[in-house]
Formats: C-alpha cells, structure tokens, sequence
C-alpha cells in the first residue's frame, strides 16, 4: 500500500500520515506519558479500552471454579468450553490456585483428545508447570473406592493426576463442533 493510499484510506492527509510515521511522534498526551511513568508502566496500559468480557471465558472461569470445589458435573464441561475458546493459545488463564492450573491441563488433554489440535500443546504445558507436584484431584463420592475412582479415570486426566469416574463420552456430549 502507498503512503497516497493508506492516507486516503485512513482518511487523513498524506502530511498528516508522514508527521505520524516520523520517528519520535508520539500520539499519546505527555502528562499521561507522566502519569504512566510515575506507575512504573507503559502509557499503552492506560489507553487501553474496557474489556466487555468474553462469555466464553466468563463460563471457563465460573466451571472451573465449580469444578475446583469438587463438582464433577462442572469439570465434564470444561474440556468442551476449551475447544469453543476462538485463541486458546491466548487464552492461557492466569490463576493464582494450582488446582485449577491442575484442572486446565487434565481438561485441556481431554478436550485434545476428543478433537486433536496442536493449538492446545501450549496451553496444556503452561498449565502443567504451574502445577503442585505430588497433589492428586479427586471427583467421586465420598465412599466411592478410590481404586475404582482410578480405574475409570480417562487417560488423558490421568497424566495430570486428575481423577474421576468419566467416559469420554461424558466430555464428548458437551463438544458441538461449529
């Protein structure tokens, strides 16, 4: 694209478009420039719009919360709300609790499972290492035997030491490819 016709194209003119593109113009206000500086942040983080949220995200963040205090039901339909995320190499979720990191990465591999897609490696091993090591998650009745519980763990959950009695199907009922 020429200077000519992204100019007209941004609805400015040509001068216009050559004072933003020399080097040192900044568009951004100085006393905001100030402010950010007196932050200890870019002046970028101040402009930015206010996020409306995403409802996709909004129902990952609600399930695993529920599935963080043991609701099964909850967990089941994570893996398929993680394959309806648009960027899910993006939309790694910053948690301060490690179970829900550990309750990602099992519902990430099952949901990489049901539809493979190389896009969820990334997601799995981010949350994976912010794991505590040596903790296990158990779904199940509080007098189900937890041999039983382990023995009809998916695989994939089993990597991760996440454990319930679930059928891929369970996740797979949940998954509605567009």
């Amino acid at each position: 694209m020429t200077v000519a016709a992204l100019a007209r194209a941004a609805g400015i003119s040509r001068q216009s478009l050559h004072h933003i593109l020399r080097p040192g113009y900044s568009p951004i206000n100085e006393s905001l420039v100030s402010v950010a500086d007196a932050l200890g942040v870019s002046a970028l983080c101040l402009l930015q719009e206010e996020d409306e949220g995403d409802p996709q995200l909004e129902e990952l963040v609600s399930l695993l919360d529920a599935a963080a205090m043991r609701n099964a039901r909850a967990f089941e339909m994570i893996p398929a709300t993680l394959l309806g995320l648009k960027s899910i190499a993006a939309g790694r979720l910053d948690v301060p609790d490690p179970r829900k990191h550990q309750l990602l990465a099992a519902a990430a591999e099952v949901a990489a499972s049901v539809a493979p897609s190389s896009r969820m490696e990334s997601f799995i091993e981010h949350h994976a290492s912010l794991v505590d090591p040596g903790t296990a998650i158990f779904f199940g009745a509080g007098l189900m035997d937890p041999e039983r519980i382990v023995a009809g763990t998916p695989e994939p959950m089993k990597k991760h030491l996440v454990f319930g009695v679930f059928d891929l199907a369970d996740f797979t009922r949940h998954y509605h490819p567009c």
